[in-house]
């Protein structure tokens, strides 16, 4: 049997919309539960892999600033953002 020898199914067009209503309605319950995630890991394909990119990415972050948690990074921010200002003259 060549390819173009397959038979063509047509379903009713009520059928066609009632599918087409359906995706759309599974379409907008993704997105609001989409919208339900914490904002970080929006676009993941789950929390765990959300949850290691922002890990891995922070870390970068800490090491850059030579520190190695939170409470210090945020010190060295704030150090940093102080010596800008005094060699801005602000």
């Amino acid at each position: 049997m060549l390819e173009t020898d397959r038979a063509v199914v047509f379903y009713p067009a009520d059928y066609v919309e009632d599918l087409a209503r359906q995706l759309q309605n599974a379409e907008r319950e993704i997105s609001s539960l989409e919208q339900l995630r914490p904002h970080w890991a929006q676009g993941y394909t789950s929390d765990g892999v959300a949850a290691q990119a922002k890990t891995t990415a922070l870390s970068q972050i800490w090491v850059a600033l030579g520190v190695d948690n939170q409470t210090a990074a945020m010190e060295r921010i704030r150090e940093l953002l102080a010596r800008e200002a005094v060699t801005q003259g602000l």
